[in-house]
């Protein structure tokens, strides 16, 4: 069963030929004015660093490239965080005082440097050369890429000083909003060195740090900045990591057993995940799969769940280098809850939940009344029934067949190679309500993130439209692929 609910956000994307598609949406009027859409003209209003400032001065030009970090990427998305271990290569008679972050639009911030760091043990084994290990075959529902991480040596210099935890955490639902990533941006962190001989770093502000003795604005790290679309709801679990590696974001439903990776299809209906990705009994959906780095992962739940505790888990699938982790849990009105991790190099396990070395749960929440009256009701299939056709501007063309007891999506390959139409669907995705991806807003709506192709989609809703069930007279059901 569920390899027929994994088909639309992984067969239908792999098997089809995908249209780009425009931002979109409708919203009720009975709600506050519409959120900010994310742009990068207000990205340093839409995120938040924590523990920094803004700030404004001039940056030198003609920066020396260094590495503060291991990562190559800083991952943003709403409600979810990231979190990056800095420190700067010594340099002789110099401190550092704190870090300066320039977004894509010149805005800046200022997070001081830990003085002392507890973090050194852990920032100097990141930078180490990590450990090898014999390959694992490791395979998903999916196409995975096992890669490993590249090693400079560039990257071990040593001593560090510094040492600094930068933590970028995304927009709440209520202020802004993004249907579709944000791309080729740059996040750039300059190390801010002051001779040693100055005292009270600690206790100084930006402004006394320009004017210290021996002050030094001359490196430069340059990271890609991926501001990511994801699905986004009152209950929403979002994972992102420092390596590239597949790391994988569970939540276990009351009445999951931990199982081995190839007894999971026992309990698939109480899992969301990778190879349960649209659960039927918590209708959630995890609608971002990341299997190469850095994440996001994204489990989100729209409709009221069944009473009971939900446990949310990471799992190190694949890869080898010694990997931290920072899972952002937003549940209903609380704050959002941010819980980290790292897994030592070597501890993949192919998906494995009872290997305690490369699984952690990281949180457990409790579901009750208070937190389903801040959830939609669900909503029978039985109320849709018939075929509905997705608009022009969808990233796919194609029809949702929607019956009491499931729902088919037919996709149409524009026939490029053969110059004619086809359309087909892989199976049924069995369950009896509208699952999280599908709302009720002015009419039925789906997310576009939910029947797209893995490029050129956006998070946008669209409104379908019921025509008459000859329209898929002509389609077929594709057995292959073990879907069914």
């Amino acid at each position: 069963m569920y390899y027929q609910k994994h088909l639309l956000t992984l067969a239908v994307a792999a098997s089809l030929v995908a249209c780009g598609g425009s931002g979109g949406g409708s919203s009720s009027s009975d709600r506050k004015p519409d959120p900010v859409a994310v742009s990068e003209g207000n990205l340093s209003q839409a995120v938040q660093i924590q523990g920094a400032v803004p700030v404004q001065t001039t940056i030198p030009e003609n920066l020396t490239p260094i590495s503060l970090s291991n990562s190559e990427r800083v991952v943003v998305s709403a409600n979810s965080s990231f979190s990056l271990n800095l420190s700067t290569p010594s340099v002789a008679g110099k401190n550092v005082a704190g870090y300066l972050i320039e977004f894509p639009d010149g805005t800046q911030q200022f997070i001081r440097a830990a003085q002392p760091s507890a973090l050194a043990a852990n920032v100097q084994a990141a930078y180490a050369e990590p450990a090898k290990k014999q390959s694992v075959s490791a395979t998903k529902s999916k196409s995975v890429k096992r890669i490993s991480q590249a090693y400079s040596p560039a990257l071990a210099e040593a001593p560090r000083s510094g040492e600094t935890t930068l933590t970028i955490s995304g927009w709440s639902n209520g202020s802004f909003v993004l249907d579709q990533s944000l791309e080729n941006l740059t996040l750039r962190i300059l190390p801010l060195l002051v001779n040693e001989s100055v005292a009270n770093i600690a206790e100084l502000t930006f402004a006394q740090i320009l004017a210290a003795d021996g002050f030094d604005m001359s490196m430069v790290q340059e990271l890609a900045l991926a501001v990511e679309a994801v699905a986004t709801s009152t209950v929403q679990i979002s994972l992102t990591w420092d390596t590239e590696t597949d790391i994988d974001l569970y939540v276990l439903e009351p009445g999951f057993e931990t199982q081995a990776a190839y007894e999971y299809d026992e309990d698939a209906d109480y899992v969301v995940s990778y190879f349960n990705s649209i659960s039927e009994t918590s209708l959630g959906w995890l609608d971002r799969d990341n299997t190469e780095a850095y994440g996001p992962e994204n489990i989100t739940f729209n409709y009221q769940m069944p009473a009971g505790e939900y446990q949310v888990a990471v799992n190190y699938f694949s890869g080898e280098p010694e990997t931290n982790y920072t899972v952002t849990i937003t549940i209903g009105d609380n704050e959002p809850v941010i819980r980290k991790g790292t897994f030592i190099a070597g501890a993949d396990n192919s998906g494995d939940l009872s290997d305690d070395a490369g699984t952690d749960v990281v949180y457990t929440f409790t579901v009750d009344g208070t937190l389903n009256s801040q959830l939609t009701p669900k909503i029978p299939l039985s109320q849709y029934r018939g075929v509905w056709q997705l608009p022009a501007e969808s990233s796919m063309r194609g029809y949702f067949k929607i019956e009491d007891d499931g729902l088919l999506f037919y996709g149409i390959d524009d026939g490029e190679t053969e110059g004619t139409a086809n359309c087909v669907s892989y199976g049924k995705v069995e369950m009896g309500f509208l699952p999280t991806g599908f709302r009720v807003d002015g009419g039925l709506q789906v997310s576009d993130a939910f029947i797209s192709g893995e490029n050129n989609y956006t998070y946008a809703y669209r409104t379908l439209m019921q025509v008459s069930d000859s329209a898929i007279e002509g389609c077929s059901i594709s057995q292959g692929e073990e879907l069914l």
